[in-house]
């Protein structure tokens, strides 16, 4: 890895390709997020986290979820005879014993916040080494591989909740100085962490080190929406909890709606690689929008069992993952069944992907492509369908999908330019790209030094 970081920093105009020349050039001034790129490419490329050790706390995130779809600080509860189940549930998942006390608040709090700053800390530190030696401390990678990939997904709920509870507190005039720093603290985690899963999320979907993972996919908006479905639902609904009961129902109501999307984009675009992943999102969004509509039921009838929303949803989580897993295989078959053709001449490629309605809709177009690199269908390996795609479309998201699925085929240098060179063309580009194009270069500048060390060795 220290070659690596070193033809990073050595890396010169004379051997990069001119059209990547054109593109980074056009960044004058590098922000603080193009300052990330050579840190992320060597936490990705480095920090191996196993996937055994993931899935406890992706499992622990997607229990939060639903316990929260169906909401345990409404009234609705206060009516149950057996409320310590959602008292004990409400302690373990989001970690504040209840009934809360401001000294609960005040210690979790400063935890999730010195954890933050901790890897904030980290961050910075392999910055500013990296501007003194151009390379990093490898062994810090795994701290931020371990807090992307783990930590931040089990603590960004009770963050939020917390956020939300000493809110609702400080409205109706607790003024106890631990539930101010609590809020405080609570809020900047919020936003921090906010902040970094959505950076993150977008780097690991444009990276070209592919770590295999639960959560890979090279379309990180379904990742992005639940954490805003999180956000504008539960923060807003401790925000209304100050008018009247009724009002809270409207941050109900856009759950539901947020869920049933999530719902859509997830059978519609096949977003994650792997399968079992779709098929536990389907069933969570269904048992979120389960939990959602009973609460809106207990809501007007109190006398409802506590176990239908709290058992129910959890069901439905559990029982339609099962369908949705038959659901995918049956429909990833079908389009690989398509993509399996393997035309000599493009216009007639053309012709069979305009068929497919491909020249028409993105989000199938892109779908499809994804399918193909997956698979290794002969319309991927042959070059048609991303040729097709660059005839038919010049957004940024394709072009940039192409390019990075080419990156993976070293030899194929002449589509690869050509994508570099309609990237050059556009006037501003998404961190996203500016990343991916990043990567692309060190990768060159890697090789070109590797050809070198090579040359020297024989000669």
């Amino acid at each position: 890895m220290e070659h690596t970081n070193q033809a990073v920093a050595s890396v010169s105009a004379s051997a990069q390709s001119e059209s990547l020349a054109e593109i980074w050039n056009m960044q004058k001034n590098a922000n603080y997020i193009d300052k990330n790129f050579p840190l992320f490419l060597s936490v990705f490329e480095t920090a191996k986290i196993p996937i055994l050790f993931v899935y406890p706390f992706l499992s622990f995130f997607f229990i939060q979820f639903i316990i929260v779809s169906i909401w345990p600080w409404n009234q609705y509860w206060e009516s149950q005879p057996d409320q310590h189940i959602m008292k004990w549930l409400r302690t373990v998942l989001y970690f504040v014993p209840q009934p809360a006390e401001p000294t609960y608040y005040l210690i979790v709090s400063i935890v999730i916040f010195i954890i933050n700053m901790s890897i904030l800390i980290i961050i910075e530190c392999q910055l500013f080494y990296y501007k003194l030696q151009r390379k990093f401390i490898i062994a810090l990678n795994y701290p931020v591989r371990l807090y992307f990939d783990a930590v931040l997904v089990a603590t960004i709920t009770p963050a939020i909740i917390g956020t939300g509870e000493t809110f609702v507190l400080l409205c109706h005039g607790n003024t106890n100085y631990m539930i101010i720093i609590s809020f405080i603290l609570y809020a900047l985690s919020v936003a921090y962490e906010s902040y970094s899963f959505f950076i993150v999320q977008n780097f690991a979907s444009k990276s070209i080190c592919v770590n295999v993972s639960p959560l890979l996919n090279f379309d990180p908006t379904l990742m992005i929406m639940t954490l805003l479905t999180m956000l504008i639902c539960i923060l807003p609904y401790f925000l209304l909890t100050i008018f009247e009961y009724w009002v809270q129902l409207i941050s109900i109501g856009l759950h539901i709606i947020l869920n049933l999307y999530l719902f859509y984009y997830t059978c519609a675009n096949l977003p994650y690689v792997d399968i079992l992943t779709m098929a536990l999102g389907v069933g969570w969004y269904s048992g979120c929008i389960f939990g959602d509509v009973t609460l809106v039921a207990g809501t007007f009838v109190n006398s409802m069992s506590y176990k239908i929303p709290l058992y129910g949803s959890i069901a439905v989580f559990v029982g339609l993952t099962g369908p949705a897993l038959l659901f995918f295989i049956i429909r990833i078959k079908a389009v690989k069944k398509q993509l399996d053709v393997d035309y000599i001449k493009q216009d007639e490629a053309n012709n069979y992907y305009t068929e497919l309605g491909l020249d028409k809709n993105q989000n199938k177009a892109l779908c499809y492509l994804k399918i193909a690199f997956q698979n290794y269908c002969p319309s991927f390996y042959n070059w048609t369908l991303i040729i097709f795609l660059m005839e038919h479309y010049e957004t940024e998201t394709v072009i940039s999908l192409c390019l990075q699925l080419l990156t993976f085929f070293p030899k194929e240098t002449r589509l690869q330019n050509r994508l570099e060179r309609m990237l050059s063309k556009r006037r501003t580009l998404t961190f996203q790209t500016r990343y991916l194009i990043f990567q692309i270069q060190t990768l060159k500048s890697l090789r070109q030094f590797d050809a070198r060390l090579k040359s020297n060795s024989n000669s």
